[in-house]
């Protein structure tokens, strides 16, 4: 057995024994998917949540079909006032491509004298490659979401939402009682519309995709890649890809 794969196995044992908060990414990606053929569809018009900026300049929010309903129970089981307020649902995975690639890029201009493997491996500590397939988002049963209260005011999480660093994990220890709490509240909501969490950021929760299937002990996940000529690129978007030669549909 190659010395790689031991390592590998080695780190699902910890993760098993609780030692590692988060599955390796092999034995996520390795769950078989038994399509369901839900539909994606746009929730943005729907005054329940709230959305980022970001996405009403797109001007749409794509989700698969069976979660709607999900997030309206989720939804329900917070405070009077207070809404789920979404920053990331579907996305194809050419915008995954953008992100990657600017990463790289901005990687690049800091660091013009490491080798292409150097860089990529920092670019993969916040970004998600693309070139070896999709992602928890590309299948439409993934979000990204916090929550904001009655008067619309973010709760005060202990990391902005999509922070990629050790105080992103969601029972990261050294935050305050108060982040603590708003913490607890957000998974008490998602997990009673029956999502589950990426440990490694609280904000990221999903239903349906392998992530979902490895840590629900599911023996398949019932969403794989999607896509949608609804979710359309931005000019910037378009142009990084353009400039890697990345084709889109």
């Amino acid at each position: 057995m190659h010395l790689a794969t031991i390592k590998l196995y080695l780190n699902y044992i910890k993760y098993r024994i609780g030692l590692r908060p988060t599955i390796p990414a092999h034995f996520i990606n390795k769950k078989p998917i038994v399509e369901n053929n839900s539909p994606l569809v746009d929730i943005l018009g729907d005054d329940t949540f709230c959305f980022d900026t970001s996405v009403k300049s797109r001007g749409v929010f794509l989700v698969q079909a069976d979660i709607v309903p999900m997030l309206h129970t989720a939804a329900k089981a917070l405070p009077a006032g207070y809404k789920l307020c979404f920053y990331h649902g579907f996305r194809p995975r050419a915008y995954q491509w953008f992100l990657w690639l600017r990463k790289m890029e901005a990687e690049r201009a800091a660091h013009p004298t490491l080798s292409d493997a150097e860089l990529e491996k920092r670019a993969r500590a916040t970004v998600a490659c693309p070139k070896n397939g999709f992602g928890p988002h590309q299948t439409g049963g993934a979000v990204d979401v916090t929550i904001v209260d009655e008067n619309g005011n973010f709760l005060d999480m202990g990391t902005v939402i999509l922070h990629l660093g050790i105080k992103s994990a969601m029972y990261y220890h050294d935050i305050t009682p108060a982040q603590k709490q708003n913490r607890e509240m957000l998974a008490d909501a998602m997990r009673r519309g029956g999502f589950n969490n990426y440990p490694a950021e609280w904000w990221h929760w999903s239903y349906g995709d392998r992530m979902w299937a490895a840590y629900q002990h599911k023996r398949f996940a019932i969403y794989g890649e999607m896509e949608s000529p609804d979710y359309a690129l931005t000019d910037e978007e378009k142009s990084v890809l353009a400039r890697h030669k990345i084709i889109w549909r």
